[in-house]
């Protein structure tokens, strides 16, 4: 056999057998479910309340606290003239590709409280997710999606 055939021919073996290492390492990482919580996650464009259109949930921080808990870490801002108090947020963590039926990344259910006239504030909660911190995806391929439970 000549010897660029015998390159060739290792090339392609080797290129095979690294193409069935990545499918089978990132089946695995792709097919683990998240769990969901106890409520369902509602429609973010079923909320009706008045201050969704002044607040926007950014910065989504993901990660593991002393007691090795996944926890998830986000800003608020309040963009109104007026401070909003005894907000309560539904927050839906999807992926940035994730279809429409997709089962979310996580559902947090966010007591925040009050939040200044056109002002910020953090809230940070524990992930509830079967996902360990290094199976979650990078916070650039997070979207947030939330709904005001409270105040109405």
């Amino acid at each position: 056999m000549p010897a660029w055939l015998v390159g060739i021919i290792t090339v392609v073996v080797l290129g095979g057998a690294l193409f069935g290492l990545y499918k089978f390492v990132g089946g695995r990482g792709s097919t683990s479910t998240a769990s969901t919580t106890a409520t369902k996650p509602l429609d973010p464009a079923a909320s009706k309340n008045p201050y969704s259109k002044y607040l926007e949930v950014v910065g989504v921080r993901l990660f593991e606290n002393e007691a090795k808990k996944s926890v998830v870490r986000f800003t608020v801002i309040n963009h109104s003239p007026a401070e909003v108090s005894g907000l309560e947020l539904q927050v839906v963590l999807n992926t940035v590709d994730a279809k429409p039926d997709a089962e979310p990344v996580s559902v947090i259910a966010a007591k925040v409280g009050s939040v200044p006239a056109n002002g910020s504030k953090e809230f940070e909660a524990i992930l509830n997710t079967k996902m360990k911190i290094y199976e979650l995806p990078d916070w650039q391929f997070l979207k947030t999606q939330f709904v005001v439970t409270a105040p109405n």
